[in-house]
């Protein structure tokens, strides 16, 4: 599981692709610094797309975010390790 652009510069576009499986649902949370929610997005397959917006539609400021990927498989949801995006627009 991975995201590229990282860090995302001059765009405002990231997208979250898994590999290894092909997941029925693929569900993306990422968190700023302090550990509370900015952003919760789902998509059908493999790859979600992402605008580098918070929950009310604004774009974050630059700096460091948190992320986990969660992937369904199935009746199984596989849960990644907690990973860093980096904005510097």
């Amino acid at each position: 599981m991975f995201n590229h652009p990282n860090p995302v510069r001059d765009v405002h576009t990231t997208t979250f692709v898994v590999r290894g499986v092909e997941a029925d649902l693929i569900r993306v949370e990422v968190y700023d610094l302090t550990g509370r929610l900015v952003y919760v997005g789902e998509a059908a397959g493999n790859e979600l797309v992402w605008h580098t917006q918070d929950l009310l539609g604004r774009y974050l400021a630059n700096g460091v975010y948190l992320y986990k990927v969660l992937v369904k498989v199935g009746d199984t949801w596989i849960v990644s390790d907690i990973q860093k995006i980096v904005i510097l627009r």
